[in-house]
């Protein structure tokens, strides 16, 4: 697996461990590609959710580089969840 696709795969699976800390329930895309990473439901008022994941990156000078969605996303309700990345080293 690329170095890529791998920290995404772990963003993906860090904020689905903190959306369930929350207490959501979190069904992730298996498609592998797509619109949509996350679905959150909350069970308690019913509140659904559309997550695109993103990992954080910086530009040399320190700034964050902005993410936003698509027109499609858009049209559907996505939002952006950012994570910050995760050192590949460490794992």
């Amino acid at each position: 697996m690329y170095t890529k696709h791998a920290r995404g795969a772990i963003s993906e699976m860090i904020a689905s461990a903190k959306l369930m800390k929350e207490g959501w329930n979190v069904f992730s895309n298996v498609a592998g590609s797509g619109l949509i990473d996350i679905v959150a439901v909350n069970p308690e008022t019913g509140e659904t959710r559309f997550y695109d994941v993103k990992t954080k990156s910086y530009r040399k000078d320190g700034t964050l580089i902005s993410r936003v969605t698509s027109p499609k996303q858009k049209a559907i309700g996505v939002e952006i969840y950012l994570v910050e990345r995760v050192d590949m080293g460490e794992l």
